[in-house]
């Protein structure tokens, strides 16, 4: 079975693709790397604008660790392709790419936290389609961040969703979904670690399900269902203030930056 990953690199995403990596890695024809967004005083600004402080914050915060974990060529997907020596390209465009219309067709496509809208003529060109991770009980939570409004709402669970990804925004055909319980000393720092590890191992069982044509999609999710949400703004600090909930603690900045995963 050949696959093709997609991924904007992060440690979150390092996390997500680390189980699926470690197993297929004979199996991945490549691993597309986004840089449609590019770090600029522009961008930065552009977040500040949509979110408030506290987020903007913690958000920066993650950005500079993935930066300086990557720098260090450690706890990013990049550093895992080295490791197995898989090959890679960065794409601005996933739709109008010449090295990667070379791959295709390909037999199935994994997308780990990617910036970028598939559009009807990649996603036609895997036979199993492309594989995403919701961190949400899809349809519920689309959006922005799911996670972190559920947290900030107070919910003593979270969901993630492992689903086919079709036309639309977070709809497609749901392959798995489970639960993931939120502890009382959570950070969403905490708590999103948690969810991105156990999604990736969940990750390489609906692979290996798929792979001998021993599942199908449960439901689906379509763009008219559930509700949306986008990026944490004035309501989401409401909410969080409400719950008395954390982003992040200096546990978690000090394991940020070490080299040791927890």
């Amino acid at each position: 079975m050949k696959i093709i990953l997609f991924v904007n690199d992060s440690y979150f995403s390092y996390l997500l693709a680390k189980p699926v990596i470690e197993k297929y890695y004979e199996n991945i024809q490549i691993i597309i790397f986004s840089n449609k967004i590019k770090s600029s005083t522009s961008k930065i600004y552009e977040i500040f604008k949509k979110a408030y402080l506290r987020y903007f914050l913690y958000r920066s915060f993650i950005d500079l660790a993935s930066r300086y974990n990557a720098r260090l060529g450690r706890k990013t997907v990049a550093s895992l392709a080295r490791k197995y020596d898989l090959n890679t390209i960065y794409v601005s465009n996933v739709n109008n790419n010449d090295n990667l219309d070379a791959m295709l067709p390909s037999d199935m496509g994994i997308a780990f936290n990617f910036d970028q809208i598939f559009k009807g003529k990649v996603l036609q060109s895997f036979e199993k389609g492309i594989i995403n991770v919701h961190a949400s009980k899809l349809p519920q939570d689309k959006g922005i961040s799911p996670v972190l409004w559920a947290f900030a709402r107070g919910d003593t669970t979270v969901w993630s969703s492992i689903y086919r990804i079709g036309e639309g925004i977070d709809a497609g055909f749901i392959y798995k979904q489970f639960e993931i319980e939120v502890k009382e000393a959570d950070t969403a720092y905490f708590l999103y670690e948690r969810v991105c590890k156990e999604s990736g191992f969940e990750l390489v069982d609906v692979i290996r399900l798929l792979e001998n044509n021993q599942i199908e999609p449960a439901k689906i999710s379509n763009e008219d269902e559930g509700n949306y949400w986008g990026w944490p703004d004035l309501i989401h600090k409401k909410l969080m203030c409400k719950s008395g909930r954390k982003f992040i603690n200096l546990k978690d900045i000090i394991h940020a930056l070490s080299v040791q995963e927890r």
